[in-house]
């Protein structure tokens, strides 16, 4: 294969790379929003449905209510490690296509200036930004997770009325602080060594 048919075949593959990591990235991106459509629906459902048993029917029903809450706090807590994993997988993917603009932009293809200043910092996004959509919509599953063992925990000991706010502040900011240490963790890393 000569220099020139390399050439092509390298910058074939580039364009093909560029095209599936992009495909890649929203497919992370859209998979967030579908565990935090999934989660929201799921408790939105179940609390009030343990609220009512543990309301409004005989005692009994008392352990089924917070089995039910447990097992969904359990289950919420797989997704949400589900999210900030794919967060993971996005920044990665995100970073790389940057990477591959910032290196055909720099030859100005075309006379082709970039004034817009589309992205090509390979070090952006950051693994953890309080302010992008994918960590609200992380908080949003962390505080859901955190009023169902919340309100099982005031099921069991409802003799402090306000002991499910205390129980769920204390597991929505557990929750935030694992997620944002392991994401600032991620940075600095290859791809490699930070998902395997």
């Amino acid at each position: 294969m000569d220099n020139q048919a390399l050439a092509d075949a390298g910058a074939d593959f580039l364009a093909r790379d560029f095209e599936q990591s992009f495909e890649q990235s929203r497919h992370y991106d859209d998979q967030l929003w579908s565990v935090c459509q999934f989660a929201f629906t799921g408790y939105t459902t179940v609390i009030p449905i343990a609220i009512g048993l543990f309301e409004y029917s005989a005692q009994t029903l008392v352990s089924a209510a917070v089995a039910l809450l447990a097992v969904s706090f359990v289950l919420g807590l797989f997704l949400f490690a589900v999210m900030i994993r794919n967060r993971v997988y996005f920044v990665f993917v995100t970073r790389y296509l940057n990477e591959h603009r910032d290196f055909f932009l720099k030859a100005k293809p075309l006379g082709f200036e970039n004034t817009t200043q589309m992205f090509t910092d390979r070090t952006k996004p950051p693994f953890f930004d309080w302010r992008s959509s994918e960590a609200w919509l992380f908080y949003i599953v962390g505080l859901l997770n955190s009023l169902a063992a919340g309100s099982a925990i005031w099921m069991l000991f409802s003799s402090w009325p306000y002991l499910w706010v205390v129980t769920a502040s204390i597991f929505v900011v557990t929750q935030v602080w694992v997620a944002v240490s392991y994401l600032g963790s991620r940075e600095g890393r290859s791809a490699s060594d930070a998902v395997f």
